[in-house]
């Protein structure tokens, strides 16, 4: 059915969005009527849209349970929508009448080169509902897990420590890859122009860490987003009294901390240095200052990423609420389903 446009401008600030363009791309959308009890799509189909939910309640089920709901005026698919060869991360379950707006992933490419604002205003709503949803889901598991670790403690680096670091940095240590190849093989950017990776690559600055450091402390402000290159970092969610939980291992070539970049708020979880390295990066007033291209490749390349923490956050909190899995993050090869599931992996993505 042809998606009014009064609907989809509801959804969509007609200040941000010229007329004209609501108008034209319109065309390109659909609606779909729910009944309650009605299924939109299932966990694991493959992801040939975006949606907008205009009215009613979806339930989302992982592997059966229920981990949240979608209310009206919420983006739904955003976890797979933007990313190739990406399956559906959960089941979406009408409570009642609903009606959603959808838009063909295939579109989306058209999209970000005829009508870029629009595209990128769809961008920013992925971005804050990922931002919202993954807060929520971290909060739900903190108050569902015992904990399986002490929860760290800041400490002061030592005068030697801050001594390496320096040195470190004023001799572009040998050991710290170049940021180009690491941004390459990040959701979406293997085919971006050189221009825009170049640009890219100019708003990230290397920092060295030594093993035991906070690179990111659970509940402060954040403005910043990491790109591991050398070394191992963990992030742990504090959850009861002392302990805590590790909810994922970052590898070189990870990005995390992405969270607050696009949409500000406090971190939600504590990320500690378990070797010593290297990370790049990218401050927000570096992500506002990008050209209007790189720009919307980066967001792009971060619902894609924050779209995989949202699975991994999902998944860990369905086997809370199941009795199981209660031992911290996931194992490597159920985490390379989820990698494989999102369209992640190396080499397999282009936007």
């Amino acid at each position: 059915m042809p998606v009014d446009v009064e609907k989809l401008r509801s959804l969509i600030s007609p200040r941000e969005i010229p007329g004209d363009q609501v108008h034209r791309v319109t065309r390109s959308w659909r609606s779909q009527q729910l009944r309650a009890g009605d299924v939109l799509w299932e966990q694991g189909q493959n992801a040939p849209a975006l949606g907008l939910l205009y009215s009613g309640t979806l339930v989302v089920q992982v592997d059966g349970e229920e981990i949240g709901r979608i209310l009206a005026g919420d983006v739904l698919g955003e976890t797979s929508a933007f990313t190739a060869q990406a399956s559906r991360s959960a089941t979406l379950v009408a409570t009642q009448s609903a009606e959603v707006l959808l838009l063909p992933a295939q579109e989306l490419p058209q999209l970000a080169q005829v009508f870029p604002s629009f595209h990128e205003r769809l961008l920013d709503g992925c971005l804050a509902a990922l931002a919202k949803r993954i807060r929520a889901t971290d909060l739900r598991i903190a108050t569902l897990s015992q904990g399986v670790l002490p929860a760290p403690n800041a400490k002061a680096p030592s005068r030697i420590a801050r001594l390496w670091r320096a040195l470190k940095h004023a001799a572009g240590d040998a050991s710290r890859p170049p940021v180009l190849p690491l941004l390459r093989q990040l959701p979406g950017l293997a085919n971006q122009p050189g221009t825009v990776i170049e640009e890219l690559v100019n708003a990230f600055e290397p920092h060295a860490f030594e093993k035991g450091e906070l690179l990111v402390r659970e509940g402060e402000a954040g403005d910043a987003a990491f790109l591991l290159a050398v070394g191992e970092v963990q992030a742990l969610r504090h959850v009861r009294r002392r302990m805590a939980d590790v909810l994922a291992v970052f590898q070189p070539g990870d990005l995390f901390g992405t969270v607050t970049l696009p949409v500000a708020g406090p971190r939600t979880a504590t990320c500690l240095a378990t070797a010593a390295g290297w990370v790049y990066r990218m401050d927000r007033q570096a992500f506002v200052s990008l050209d209007d291209r790189s720009r919307l490749a980066w967001k792009a390349c971060m619902v894609s990423t924050l779209g995989i923490q949202l699975r991994n956050a999902n998944a860990l909190l369905s086997g809370f609420q199941a009795g199981h899995h209660m031992g911290g993050p996931l194992s490597d090869s159920q985490f390379q389903q989820l990698l494989q599931a999102a369209g992640a992996l190396l080499g397999t993505n282009s936007f």
